[in-house]
């Protein structure tokens, strides 16, 4: 209601509605889990063909396209891997993926087919040893260059349920900067770390990933610029499968929805959106990182979410407390001055001798 002259009238302002996020936006679609047969959100790729790279930039936009309404169709007799109506009603190119959260899931694939090979390769050479002279030196020589990036990392044996040794291998979760810093400063630091065969491969699609992940933070990108990130991405996928078969982990089944909307869906979003920056999910990962920081250095492990809020309080108030007492004197002193009139200099107006006419 908005008052027009002197009468309300109705006045109607349209609004679109956006959501941005990671890939749980498959179940708000009522869509079953990333591992199914179309996973993808935004059209109907089967997960055999993720690894095909042929495509032009708009395949999937016009041939296989999803729509609210199709998927409201095929959740009645579960097609196409929709299993329920979806809890929210907007066009599907205004479900933005969080490049964040892309940037996140596809270095974790990276980390782990590193921690994989320098595995095989320990496994390799310790094979003909006893067991007193076995080592795990490619491993250590793993560990030893991500932590020479400032990152804490380690890697350890998982325990089966009666407390022993399963074989299997996990490490450090990494937060959103930690994996930013492996982007910038590992691929330099792999040069004695991954097998010589495999090298340069391994390094050019680290360096090749951060390149195209600076690309995705584009504000406003021009269509060359978008179809140049497309082409890049495109020669990424290809590189990455090319190891198939050499080196664990790289096989063409291990193109994700990630990795297909990163290829063909991001192009739309960066000219649709003017970039997807905007919709990034860092100050949330970041709430999550700091939650989770308390949790593990400054709880007693109890109660998570109470500590958690408990520190966040405290914290709150000391900054607050801390502004009022100190802060602000010192912001105020190094504000900038007109001038600043010195009593002792000679030439200095003595202003309690002016008379009031003189003030």
């Amino acid at each position: 209601m908005a008052v027009v002259g002197h009468s309300w009238a109705t006045i109607d302002i349209p609004v679109e509605v956006y959501i941005g996020g990671d890939y749980k936006f498959l179940l708000l679609l009522g869509m079953k889990s990333a591992t199914s047969d179309h996973a993808c959100i935004w059209c109907k790729i089967h997960k055999n063909a993720r690894s095909d790279m042929s495509k032009p930039k708009d395949f999937y936009w016009e041939s296989l396209a999803r729509s609210i309404t199709e998927i409201q169709t095929h959740a009645r007799s579960s097609k196409c891997s929709c299993a329920h109506q979806p809890l929210i009603n907007i066009p599907l190119e205004n479900v933005v993926l969080d490049e964040l959260h892309l940037m996140l899931r596809i270095t974790d694939k990276l980390t782990t087919n590193l921690v994989m090979e320098m595995q095989d390769w320990d496994r390799e050479d310790n094979l003909n040893k006893r067991p007193i002279d076995r080592t795990n030196m490619h491993m250590d020589s793993l560990i030893k260059a991500i932590n020479s990036c400032g990152v804490s990392f380690n890697v350890w044996q998982k325990m089966d349920g009666n407390g022993r040794e399963s074989g299997l291998l996990d490490f450090t979760s990494l937060m959103g900067s930690d994996k930013k810093l492996l982007l910038q400063k590992l691929p330099s630091k792999l040069e004695n770390v991954v097998k010589p065969e495999t090298l340069e491969t391994v390094i050019k699609l680290w360096k090749d990933f951060c390149e195209l992940y600076k690309l995705l933070q584009m504000q406003d990108p021009r269509l060359d610029k978008i179809l140049d990130y497309f082409n890049k991405a495109t020669r990424w996928v290809n590189l990455f499968t090319s190891l198939g078969g050499i080196r664990n982990g790289y096989e063409m089944a291990r193109v994700t929805p990630y990795v297909h909307a990163m290829v063909y869906h991001v192009p739309r979003f960066l000219e649709k959106h003017q970039g997807i920056k905007r919709f990034t999910g860092q100050g949330v990962e970041k709430l999550n990182d700091d939650c989770r920081r308390v949790h593990l250095q400054r709880s007693n492990k109890w109660d998570a979410a109470k500590d958690v809020l408990l520190v966040g309080k405290r914290v709150k108030h000391l900054a607050f407390q801390s502004y009022w007492e100190t802060g602000i004197l010192e912001s105020r002193t190094k504000r900038q001055r007109i001038g600043i009139v010195n009593p002792g200099e000679p030439n200095a107006t003595d202003l309690d001798s002016l008379s009031l006419e003189e003030i």
